[in-house]
């Protein structure tokens, strides 16, 4: 399989370390010298210094094997008339393209997708999403969900107080009466899928699975019980901020809006009457004086600065409020902010390099979520009837040694499984694997489900 990448950006190179990494075969195309020069020295692959919109480069990169093209250059206009073009030069491909603006995304012609995009990303209203469904969850982690089971996945640091300091994972289980499972664990950068004998030090952070139910009474264990989100301040009313005002007006939390742009302000006023929107700077100490962040459940930093975000969720918590989110992007600073009291961090492209992946890997994959920096993931998978580890107990079904079956989902039931629970057809299964695995994953769970 060949993929062809227009777009040498954050996701558009992540994209392809990833692919890479899973023995795909993958073309660059990017106009710009120095992130062309960047890709080519960091990526093992082909990079093309070109314009996207040139015919010639896109046959220099293509081929008959081609089977999809993805555009994510900055511009919307260039992704999506370099699909149109790749359509008209490898007919046999699927088209994937980033789109910011709505208007793009919801377009069509003749009923037909517009210029042949097979599938549109829209990372701005992904990223307001999750905001969302974090917040629906009391904002105490990042959330992780999947189709069709209750269970989930939530993350949170092991403290000095922490129960879960110095257990070993077989030790804890005994402790702790509760289904839940540690699936993995983030120490000093490096990832490590736990057995029983693995020790949780403190620094780590670890990736819990269970029931909703279980995760909360298991976050509360933990010294970090969930509250009642009632007041939230948001802070930022650009692309994603806005898409977190439209996806809140339903349900029943008093929001205030921050935001430094007076037309945006007149916005959000317009079309939400009843919400409260001050128009001044988040950095602006006299705001925050008359404001009193200490009497908000929860601060929401959504500006398009991510600097901005991190720095406005650290002093919103030295004031004394209880949760806050923060829209980060950069790789490093998501790993700062993941050692700073941020309760969750939401990344808009890592959002769209994991919508990316899940729909090139469509069939069996239900859903599929990047974590530890992209160097694992959790996906869940159907089990074709006609998958090698069908009929099979876990332990014998020939899963690699840096994978872990979270949980499986058989008749509406949520199962956490043993070594010796065996696997069927039309089983829906969370497997946590390092990316170097996911290949042979595919292969095992892979048949018409």
């Amino acid at each position: 399989m060949k993929v062809v990448i227009a777009g040498a950006g954050t996701v558009g190179f992540e994209t392809a370390r990833q692919l890479i990494e899973e023995k795909r075969d993958v073309v660059l195309v990017e106009r710009n010298l120095v992130r062309a020069k960047h890709a080519s020295s960091h990526l093992d692959c082909m990079v093309i210094t070109d314009e996207a919109t040139n015919p010639d480069a896109l046959r220099k990169a293509g081929g008959d094997d081609i089977s999809h093209f993805i555009a994510v250059t900055d511009s919307d206009e260039v992704n999506l008339v370099t699909c149109g073009m790749a359509r008209g030069l490898f007919p046999a491909s699927r088209t994937i393209a980033r789109v910011r603006n709505l208007h793009y995304a919801k377009a069509t012609y003749h009923g037909e997708p517009f210029l042949g995009v097979n599938y549109v990303v829209t990372p701005e209203v992904e990223a307001a999403r999750q905001i969302l469904d974090t917040i629906l969850h009391g904002a105490v982690s990042d959330v992780l969900r999947f189709e069709g089971t209750d269970i989930q996945l939530w993350n949170t640091p092991v403290e000095r107080r922490s129960p879960f300091r110095n257990r070993k994972l077989a030790q804890l289980r005994k402790e702790v009466p509760e289904p839940f499972l540690v699936a993995g664990i983030v120490r000093n950068e490096e990832t490590i899928i736990p057995s029983g004998n693995t020790v949780i030090r403190e620094g780590d952070r670890l990736y819990l699975a269970g029931t909703e139910a279980t995760l909360q009474r298991l976050f509360t264990h933990a010294g970090r019980k969930q509250r009642r989100i009632e007041r939230i301040l948001l802070v930022g009313a650009g692309k994603v901020g806005a898409y977190v005002v439209k996806f809140l007006a339903p349900h029943p939390f008093h929001l205030t809006i921050v935001e430094s742009n007076a037309e945006k302000c007149k916005a959000i006023s317009t079309t939400y009457p009843d919400t409260l929107v001050l128009c001044g700077d988040i950095s602006d100490e006299s705001l925050l004086q008359d404001e009193r962040l200490d009497r908000y459940d929860l601060v929401v930093a959504a500006t398009g600065d991510q600097e901005l975000n991190i720095l406005s969720a650290v002093y919103a918590r030295s004031l004394g409020v209880k949760r806050t989110m923060a829209l980060v992007d950069n790789a490093n600073y998501l790993r700062v902010a993941s050692q700073l009291e941020i309760d969750s961090t939401i990344s808009p492209k890592a959002g769209s390099v994991d919508a990316i992946l899940k729909y090139l890997r469509k069939g069996t994959v239900k859903t599929m979520y990047s974590i530890f920096d992209g160097t694992a993931e959790v996906i869940e998978y159907v089990i074709g009837p006609e998958s090698p580890v069908s009929g099979k107990a876990i332990m014998h079904a020939g899963l690699p040694a840096d994978t872990l079956v979270v949980a499986v989902v058989r008749d509406g039931t949520d199962i956490m499984p043993h070594g010796a629970f065996t696997l069927k057809a039309g089983d829906t299964v969370i497997v946590i694997a390092k990316r170097s695995s996911i290949s042979r994953m595919e292969t095992l769970f892979g048949g018409a489900a």
